[in-house]
Formats: C-alpha cells, sequence, structure tokens
C-alpha cells in the first residue's frame, strides 16, 4: 500500500511524533496573506509601531511627482521609488511615514508645493519626498527617503527632473550631500527641502523636488529631489505620477537562500518577490521541487511540501533565516535531516 497515497494512521503518528521532538517544526504553513500596511497622502505625519517579534520589514517608498498643467506638450518630473527588502528594526518601536503630496498650480492660498519638501512655483511645485523616520519626526530622523519631483515650465516642453534615486534628475537636481544650485541662491535645494523654501517666495517657474536633498526650482522646470537608504536600497528614478504612497511589509528578505543541512549537504532554494512560493529546491544538487505555497502570517512565514515516495520538505522563517527540514522513508523507517539557510 502506498503512504503517500493513504496518509495512513502510523505516517500521521510518525508526523506528530517528529513535530513534538523538534519543537513544531513541522507544523504547516501559516495561514494568512502577507502582512502588507499601506500609506497614502494625508498631507500629515502617519506612525506604525512594529509588532512584538519582528527584528526586520521591508519597505516600499514612492516620491510625489512635480506640478503639470492639464494640457499636452508639458513634462513634470515623475517621483522616484525606493525599496529595501530587508530593514533592521525594535520591536515596540515607532516608525513615522511621511507621504509626499504632488505639486499643484499656485492660487491665491497655495504657493504649489507638494507637501514633505516639494519647493514653491510661480507656475507649478515640486513634488514632495515620501520618507520612513525612526528616533524622533525630524528631517534628520530619515533613515529611508524616496524623492519628489520638479514641477515643470510654463511652456510646452519644458520638463521637470524626476525624483531620485541617489541624484534627483533635471538641473539642479539634489545629491547624497547637497541641494541642488539653482540660477539664484535662493533657488537652490537644501536639505530635505526643494528650492525656493517656503519663505522664499513664489519666485521661479517650476519649483524643485522635495529629497534627501530638494532639487533647485528653475525657470524650466525645478529639480529633482535625492534618494536615500541603506546599502540594501534599490532606487528607480521617475516612476510616480500623483502623490505618493508606502508600504512596510512583514516577511523574510525574498531571493536566493543558500545552506547545510546538518550532515553539510547543500540546500538552496527562491522566494518569490511577492511571498506566494518556494521555488527550485535542491538537494544534494539535485532539484527536488518546483514550486511550493510559501504563507505569511504576522511574524512568520512558512511553507511545507509533499514529494515523490512520501519525501516531505518543510521551513519557517523567523528573524533573517529561514530553518527546516527533510524527511524520507528508508526500508519503511522514515528519516529527518534539519537545516538552516540564509539569503545572499
Amino acid at each position: 500500500m502506498s503512504l503517500r497515497g493513504s496518509r495512513s494512521v502510523a505516517l500521521v503518528a510518525s508526523v506528530s511524533a517528529l513535530m513534538t521532538a523538534l519543537g513544531g517544526a513541522l507544523a504547516g504553513p501559516a495561514s494568512g496573506s502577507p502582512a502588507i500596511f499601506s500609506f497614502g497622502y494625508t498631507g500629515g505625519m502617519q506612525t506604525w509601531v512594529v509588532p512584538a517579534g519582528v527584528t526586520a520589514v521591508r519597505v516600499n517608498l514612492y516620491g510625489a511627482g512635480g506640478g503639470e498643467p492639464h494640457s499636452d506638450g508639458f513634462h513634470p518630473g515623475l517621483g522616484g521609488r525606493a525599496e529595501t527588502d530587508h530593514y533592521a528594526v525594535t520591536p515596540g518601536s515607532t516608525l513615522h511615514v511621511v507621504v509626499g503630496g504632488k505639486g499643484a498650480r499656485p492660487d491665491n492660498n497655495s504657493t504649489g508645493a507638494g507637501y514633505n519638501g516639494g519647493g514653491a512655483g510661480r507656475q507649478f511645485g515640486g513634488g514632495g519626498a515620501t520618507d520612513i523616520r525612526i528616533g524622533g519626526t525630524a528631517l534628520v530622523n530619515r533613515v529611508l527617503v524616496a524623492g519628489g519631483a520638479g514641477g515643470t515650465g510654463s511652456f510646452g516642453g519644458q520638463n521637470g527632473g524626476d525624483g531620485g534615486g541617489l541624484t534627483g534628475g533635471g538641473a539642479g537636481g539634489g545629491t547624497q550631500t547637497a541641494g541642488g544650485v539653482g540660477t539664484y541662491p535662493s533657488w537652490s535645494g537644501s536639505f530635505g527641502q526643494g528650492g525656493p523654501g517656503p519663505n522664499s517666495g513664489p519666485n521661479v517657474v517650476g519649483g524643485g523636488g522635495g529629497g534627501w536633498y530638494g532639487g533647485a526650482g528653475g525657470p524650466g522646470g525645478g529639480g529633482g529631489g535625492s534618494g536615500h537608504g541603506t546599502d540594501r536600497t534599490n532606487f528607480w528614478p521617475g516612476v510616480e505620477r500623483g502623490n505618493g504612497h508606502a508600504t512596510i511589509a512583514i516577511g523574510p528578505p525574498t531571493g536566493t537562500y543558500s545552506g547545510r543541512t546538518e550532515h553539510t549537504t547543500a540546500i538552496s532554494f527562491h522566494l518569490s518577490y511577492d511571498y506566494s512560493t518556494v521555488t527550485n529546491f535542491r538537494w544534494a544538487d539535485r532539484v527536488r521541487f518546483e514550486s511550493a505555497t510559501f504563507s505569511q502570517a504576522a511574524t512568520r512565514g512558512s511553507f511545507s511540501h509533499w514529494g515523490a515516495s512520501d519525501m516531505h520538505f518543510w521551513g519557517a522563517w523567523e528573524g533573517s533565516a529561514v530553518t527546516g527540514g527533510i524527511s524520507y522513508l528508508n526500508r519503511g523507517v522514515r528519516h529527518v535531516v534539519r537545516w538552516t539557510a540564509n539569503r545572499y
């Protein structure tokens, strides 16, 4: 009788015993979908408290686009994106999330500057940056930043610079060490602020974008603000036209993991970008399965897969490592091999 086909009582009992011996390592996939928290534009600071047991998060930020008219031929900059798949955090600490607002056309009550550092413009304001602040609410407490974009000029073909990236786009984009340089000093960007600043007046055509350092305002369109982050942060300049937005996800780093079993045999597998699947699990240089469902709960995730000949593969993520095991039948006896893997 096929043990796999019948899932006999004896096999269930042996698996239950293994679960007890391994402290529940053979438990089935955690229920629920990836724990993703979204933040839209509100014009104010938002907060998120790190749940108990969570030591790392995945953050995705989008800066806001620059101001523009409602006609063809005008090209404001697009806000930048900053994403890190593993940012270390402390359980119980507070993350302050500031989502940038899109630049606008000034009116009697507004300079058109986008919220969170967008520069004022006589025609179109710069977009605000989107950032995460830890340990306080000031600009110096920013740890991750997606740059806002510069507002467009007043004539067709005059473009605002895209938000960064490590450097903002367009003429007068912000950098990692200084604001974008304007034609006049008062047009230049500064730390966290696109030019011209809120006290300079809307004396340029296009305002600079907010960012780690803001872009300069300019007569032909403002420069984009720069992004900022850790060495594990990826940047994409020029991706967002509207208001900024942000997500914080609880989950392990995605990508390729490798490690060894307790008997030093190599194992490897890949965790998908959306946390949904584990693919290409290899043990002893052989592909043992192509795909298994990865389930994400609040503070952990896991997968479980039954392969040919009643071979069982499983893994559970906690912190930055995945631990699991392989069990298989040999002459009627079920053997267990444990393993640990880390992302590389």
